[in-house]
């Protein structure tokens, strides 16, 4: 009981002081913790500054400069993604990439052996090209004792017909018409590896793509080609056991199958129509 008003009121101080004592110990016992720090969002032109620092490298390694002898080979056709390219192919085997495309200046060089100084380089792995050393060419001209054309093509020079075994001997890391009958073919998908004989019973070996065959004959089977007389270009990669790769193929008996000459070009009122492809003719035997 409290004795009076005064007493009362007193009481009630004293109770109020003494949770507000106990509010106190509770609140230092528990501390309230921090809230995590979040870091700020970098704006877009950090973004880029901070990428630049990490991006990649598309320049070509270049080596020390040379002056070697090599084949100048030139493809006398487009092969994927209109690849016509440009080879020295040195001494030691060793290809190196000129241009991927033929080069009507240097038409004068083709299957000639030439001294070129320049410097080898390689591309960076970052930039699409064709794989392999390129070749940044400063100076060429044809080796020591080699006979120049005459008069200088203007035009991409046709490569000649072989028809034995010597003749493949002495175009041997060159294009070369070849005309045989073929005696065994297969089938892989698209591409076709046959044996074809030539006039004096030397076997060569070759590939051939259907999408490069003449309209006509893209329905053709392994049973149509076997026992036909045909034409082939191609480039003589072996003699020991030879074999010309992929080659460019025509049915018959031709003086050239078609070459893409890059100073020609054909005006649509010049192209033929397409034949039909309903029925295939049948092919030479």
């Amino acid at each position: 009981m409290y004795r009076d008003e005064q007493d009362f009121y007193r009481g009630r101080e004293n109770m109020f002081f003494l949770w507000l004592s106990v509010g106190f110990l509770w609140g230092c016992g528990n501390p309230v913790q921090e809230k995590p720090k979040v870091e700020p969002i970098p704006s877009v032109k950090e973004d880029k500054e901070n990428k630049m620092d990490i991006e990649p490298d598309y320049k070509p390694t270049y080596e020390d400069p040379v002056e070697v002898q090599a084949l100048y080979v030139i493809s006398p056709f487009a092969g994927g993604k209109r690849l016509q390219g440009v080879y020295l192919i040195l001494d030691s085997g060793e290809k190196w990439i000129r241009s991927y495309r033929p080069i009507p200046d240097e038409f004068q060089y083709a299957d000639k052996k030439v001294v070129v100084k320049g410097r080898p380089y390689t591309n960076s792995p970052y930039v699409q090209s064709v794989g392999g050393t390129h070749f940044e060419l400063q100076e060429i001209r044809l080796a020591e004792g080699v006979e120049p054309y005459n008069p200088i093509p203007t035009a991409l020079p046709i490569p000649p017909k072989v028809d034995s075994k010597e003749e493949l001997q002495q175009r041997k890391k060159l294009w070369a018409h070849c005309t045989g009958t073929i005696q065994s073919i297969t089938k892989d998908r698209y591409t076709f590896n046959a044996v074809l004989s030539l006039k004096d019973g030397t076997e060569v070996s070759f590939s051939f793509n259907r999408r490069y065959l003449a309209v006509a004959q893209k329905n053709h089977e392994e049973e149509d080609w076997k026992g036909t007389l045909v034409t082939i270009l191609g480039r003589v990669q072996d003699v020991a056991e030879p074999n010309l790769g992929m080659v460019r193929l025509c049915a018959g008996d031709v003086d050239s199958c078609s070459i893409d000459d890059p100073t020609k070009k054909k005006k649509k009122s010049q192209l033929k129509p397409l034949p039909s492809l309903k029925k295939p003719p049948p092919l030479t035997k």
